[in-house]
């Protein structure tokens, strides 16, 4: 039986993409053009595809303004809700207890903006002391849920500790 082997032409790609763009983000159908020009660049690699095959060359990502979903923009809590959020998560009970047993935590992320994963691995050697004794944390880790593949443990996802996603990641945060 002879095997048939078709290949991937830039409009097969470019029709993709365009067929994605009334239902979909740019920051998704970036995602998609990027995937399938590593699996390219691993076929030729791996020498399953010829070195002079590139169906990129004629591939246009569409524009930003005409895709479907609009990209979201960031939402900054409004200073007056700062406050508001401050004083309820810091609240106590009759009995002298917090209301909210994370409402300091709460309260130091809006302080440093620190994301999640970077608040779940903070530790005391983050945060340091510079000459003049101001302290600042130092962002060079996060937690990151992983899918746990081991047959034998119940857990599904298990939480490992990485490097940040992006280098701009790594920082240093004053404290007040």
């Amino acid at each position: 039986m002879k095997e048939s082997k078709e290949i991937l032409k830039a409009s097969d790609i470019q029709r993709l993409l365009d067929e994605m763009q009334p239902n979909y983000s740019y920051s998704t159908i970036r995602k998609v053009y990027l995937f399938l020009h590593s699996m390219i660049k691993y076929g030729k690699t791996e020498k399953d595809l010829p070195k002079t095959y590139d169906p990129f060359l004629t591939v246009e990502m569409p524009d930003e303004s005409a895709v479907g979903v609009k990209t979201k923009q960031i939402q900054i809590i409004p200073e007056e809700s700062i406050a508001m959020i401050k004083d309820v998560a810091l609240s106590y009970k009759p009995d002298g207890t917090l209301n909210y047993r994370y409402g300091p935590a709460i309260v130091f992320v809006l302080n440093t903006g620190l994301r999640e994963g970077e608040l779940l691995a903070l530790s005391k050697n983050g945060i340091q002391q510079d000459m003049e004794g101001r302290k600042s944390i130092h962002i060079s880790e996060t937690v990151s849920n992983v899918k746990n593949r081991d047959k034998r443990i119940s857990k599904h996802y298990t939480q490992i500790i990485t490097p940040p996603k992006y280098p701009r990641s790594n920082r240093v945060i004053p404290l007040n």
